[in-house]
């Protein structure tokens, strides 16, 4: 594997990470399910003005319906299910369970067999997973954990979404990487806004409260969310679900850069430390 898959797919997961700014800003004071719906279909439909000739030219049913299958379990009934059980669970325990997401992608793969065990991405896993846990363990109770019934609807969310990376692959060998998705964002903001409707002049006057909010969703959609998304869509296409997904573990760092150097947060040295066995991880991971 060369290096420009390896970048475009670090590319990819820094983009769609970057997310969090708008919805730390400008989506604060809109629903979750409106806001989803918004960014979805405002990229999708920025990508296919872009990709017009090529989403008509290749699409075809049988992408249709992959594309379909990946947002029912990912984009959208993943999505649906964490913000249902969000209230039940500690920010710590949620966050621990969303970096478990590549780590259930090679699962899936080790059991369909799409993948082969390897001693150095295994080795690779573990420090990744050491890590996360070296990191985690000082902030979490394992009483508040089993208090509520709701983890367990949270951590089949987290499954869903592991599984439709998978779904995604599928509508990308049917069609081109454009059309794929385009068809996986529209169908999920189209998905959302059945959720939040009647919520358009609250979207339009929240962008257009000042113009630093118009800059924020022009990043957002054009940016963090079309060419993040199309970046993923591609990266997935040349490295493949389980090392694709296994970038996703970068995403927290990039979330604690864009904290510190946007929002002025502090850093720990236990977040250094993590982060950097991480990075040394994903490294080993992906040369297996």
């Amino acid at each position: 594997m060369g290096m420009k898959p390896l970048l475009l797919g670090i590319a990819a997961v820094f983009l769609v990470s970057s997310q969090y700014v708008a919805s730390r800003t400008v989506f604060d004071d809109v629903s979750m399910f409106a806001a989803l719906g918004a960014r979805g279909i405002l990229a999708g439909v920025l990508l296919m003005a872009y990709f017009r000739k090529d989403y008509l030219r290749d699409y075809s049913v049988k992408a249709l319906l992959w594309s379909i299958a990946a947002v029912a379990l990912g984009y959208f009934g993943s999505s649906v299910l964490a913000i249902h059980s969000a209230a039940g669970i500690s920010s710590d325990w949620r966050i621990l369970l969303s970096l478990t997401v590549p780590f259930w992608a090679y699962v899936f793969a080790l059991i369909a067999k799409q993948e082969a065990r390897k001693p150095m991405a295994l080795a690779g896993l573990a420090l990744i997973l050491g890590a996360i846990a070296f990191r985690s363990y000082p902030h979490l109770e394992l009483n508040e954990l089993f208090a509520s019934s709701d983890p367990s609807i949270y951590l089949l969310s987290v499954l869903m979404l592991a599984g439709s990376y998978f779904f995604i692959n599928k509508a990308i060998d049917q069609t081109s990487i454009g059309a794929a998705c385009i068809s996986y964002l529209v169908l999920g903001g189209v998905a959302f806004r059945l959720l939040a409707p009647g919520q358009e002049q609250e979207i339009f006057n929240t962008f257009m409260a000042s113009s630093e909010n118009v800059l924020y969703l022009l990043f957002d959609v054009i940016l963090a969310t079309g060419l993040g998304y199309f970046l993923t869509f591609k990266s997935i296409k040349e490295l493949g679900v389980v090392k694709f997904t296994n970038l996703l573990f970068l995403a927290p760092l990039f979330v604690m850069g864009i904290d510190y150097l946007w929002f002025g947060e502090g850093v720990e040295s236990s977040q250094l430390i993590a982060g950097g066995v991480i990075t040394l991880g994903v490294g080993l991971f992906q040369r297996a």
